[in-house]
């Protein structure tokens, strides 16, 4: 079976953040940069500075223990997944409106 176009779509910024954020809601207990990273399907030298820019906006939070660090989603974090999946959907509806 070969992709389907959606699947080829090249995803954007957003969507990428969107994705990580998801893969961290998953693990309540903390995610490590290399679950984060096969979760996303993004190589870790792409994930390790969008974990940065979303600690800065305040999604997501790093706790250390020992040697790893442990990301987790904040409230903030949620509130961006649950609007991103509002507009997700609007744009899903427009997009059988206009065929």
């Amino acid at each position: 079976m070969g992709l389907g176009s959606d699947q080829l779509k090249k995803r954007s910024r957003v969507d990428i953040y969107a994705d990580i954020l998801e893969v961290i809601k998953r693990r309540p207990e903390g995610a490590l940069v290399t679950r984060i990273s096969y979760g996303a399907g993004l190589p870790l030298d792409r994930v390790k500075p969008m974990l940065e820019t979303l600690a800065n906006f305040g999604l997501l939070t790093i706790r250390t223990a020992g040697e790893s660090r442990f990301y987790h989603i904040t409230r903030r974090g949620l509130e961006f997944l649950e609007a991103y999946r509002k507009v997700q959907g609007f744009m899903t509806y427009l997009g059988t409106e206009q065929q």
